[in-house]
């Protein structure tokens, strides 16, 4: 695996969404066979949050009273809709 190699933190979007498991199950991910659905995205944003958290907590949104992270400048897309 590349990222192994090059000792750089991956999100494995594969496993994630059941690569292994099969089209009729990774695909209910997927709106056009390419292009992820709400809970798809929900799914690969909560595994960059994990690696994030792991390994660049510094990274972060400050968010809930944290003193570390980066911070929001503008408004979240759930705030502006």
């Amino acid at each position: 695996m590349i990222g192994k190699e090059l000792d750089c933190s991956v999100v494995n979007t594969y496993d994630l969404l059941g690569g292994d498991d099969g089209e009729e199950y990774y695909g209910k991910y997927l709106t056009d066979g390419l292009h992820l659905t709400e809970e798809g995205n929900r799914i690969v944003y909560d595994g960059m949050m994990d690696v994030l958290k792991r390994n660049y907590d510094h990274l972060l949104p400050i968010e809930d009273g944290a003193t570390i992270g980066v911070p929001l400048e503008e408004k979240l897309w759930s705030e502006l809709c």
